[in-house]
């Protein structure tokens, strides 16, 4: 709590804001926002600390959460040339922001959320970051329960929103692509008739997504050299074709060329090419120069549990931040393409996938016996499926649940010269293996 600010109550899973109102007051709050029904408790527990002139004010609220977006949607009403851009998409989505926030501050004041506060609570604080002088707002939009993304566009009212692609993600929580798709579709529910939606070009969903927008529709390039794209039967779309060419570095990254420039980019594998034309189709749009996409895609680095390429006396691929069945498909390909030496992967389950998750565990079991790993390590119980396939198919791999044994078995196996990839849900923290072996790594 910093002093003469508003400490919002909210009631979560885990723990309730409500049990925190004294220490709140304590530490300098000037304002709470709490539930309306919680309201005699809250200031039977605030008893005392309102004497004495000291000005704190209580608010009740039918829903904190409501009112946090509410206070949130009124703060971004008073910037009204502020340009504001909201992100969204099963994968990539904190990527391509930092991508485009990286492009747009080589010309612009910009603010952006800091890692992924992304959410129904994240997303609204994130913009009371908002400043007199900023050009652009950049504000990555995710979910995880039905009408999530809806309820942000109520907040951001963007004027420029991105698709980065529909997959699996969440499924288990949404069940089904379609509904994921019409989920994601929702960011744009708060156009107005002038603003401009980006749809990746050349996808499962592509038509569906940009049927009966509000406003523009571009479809964007997602594979170089793709070329054409005039919209076909959803009419009315325009083209971001930016005709570029890709030279890979292999795991290192891709030098990316257009218009007589070239960018060193740093992030592996074509799914970061995906992220950096999404992030280059909204520079373009927004008049950002060649020269400062050059310089915006050149200066980007990988967030933790990203594709981080991590050089020692092996080569890690630390990416496991999260796992959905199609960001495990992006990270098998970049290491199956992008390394001549031996191959370890370590792949963890891959959870919030409901009713789908043997079926997809059991898909991941097909595609890792068809990989080009050397040694497979599966991490979680649900991955017993993935093993179970594997062995059907003469592909052997270790299997556990314990961290430790899984740190001991791998550090049996890997050698200098090797690449280790770690792949897993959040859940899994597969990090730890890399702590246990820092000293051979």
């Amino acid at each position: 709590v910093s002093r003469g600010g508003l400490f919002v109550a909210l009631s979560a899973e885990r723990t309730d804001g409500h049990l925190y109102v004294r220490q709140a007051l304590a530490g300098g709050a000037a304002g709470i926002v709490v539930e309306r029904e919680k309201l005699a408790a809250a200031r039977a527990a605030a008893q005392g600390l309102f004497e004495g002139g000291g000005g704190a004010v209580m608010l009740a609220a039918d829903n904190t959460l409501y009112a946090l977006q509410a206070l949130a949607r009124l703060y971004l009403s008073k910037f009204p040339r502020l340009l504001k851009i909201g992100i969204t998409g099963s994968s990539g989505k904190t990527t391509t922001k930092e991508i485009a926030a990286a492009i747009f501050s080589c010309e612009k004041k910009i603010v952006y959320n800091a890692g992924n506060l992304n959410s129904d609570v994240g997303l609204p604080l994130s913009v009371f970051n908002v400043q007199k002088n900023d050009y652009a707002g950049i504000f990555e939009m995710g979910m995880n329960r039905k009408g999530e993304i809806a309820e942000l566009a109520s907040v951001l009212h963007p004027d420029k929103a991105l698709i980065t692609n529909t997959g699996s993600a969440h499924i288990g929580i949404i069940g089904s692509l379609e509904n994921i798709a019409l989920e994601k579709k929702a960011i744009f529910s708060a156009f107005t008739g002038s603003e401009t939606a980006f749809i990746p070009q050349g996808k499962p969903y592509t038509n569906f997504l940009a049927r009966d927008v509000n406003g523009n529709v571009v479809l964007y390039d997602t594979q170089p050299c793709t070329g054409g794209g005039s919209g076909g039967d959803d009419g009315g779309s325009v083209n971001g074709s930016l005709n570029v060419h890709v030279s890979g570095n292999g795991i290192y990254g891709s030098d990316i060329h257009w218009n007589g420039y070239t960018a060193h980019y740093a992030l592996p594998g074509t799914h970061n090419v995906e992220n950096a034309l999404a992030a280059m189709a909204l520079a373009k749009d927004c008049g950002i120069a060649d020269e400062s996409i050059v310089r915006g895609l050149e200066s980007v680095k990988p967030l933790f549990g990203r594709a981080e390429i991590v050089r020692g006396r092996c080569t890690v691929v630390r990416d496991c931040y999260n796992a959905n069945p199609d960001s495990v498909e992006r990270a098998l390909d970049l290491c199956d393409t992008a390394w001549d030496g031996r191959r370890l992967y370590v792949i963890g389950e891959m959870l919030e996938l409901g009713a789908e998750s043997a079926a997809c565990h059991r898909a991941l079991g097909e595609r890792l016996a068809a990989s080009k790993a050397d040694f497979v390590f599966l991490f979680g119980g649900e991955t017993a499926e993935t093993l179970e396939v594997m062995r059907q198919r003469g592909k052997a791999a270790y299997h556990t649940d314990d961290i430790d044994a899984l740190i001991s078995t791998v550090r049996r196996v890997v050698h200098d010269g090797d690449l280790l990839l770690l792949k897993g849900s959040r859940g899994c923290a597969l990090e730890r293996v890399e702590e246990g072996l820092s000293d051979v790594l």
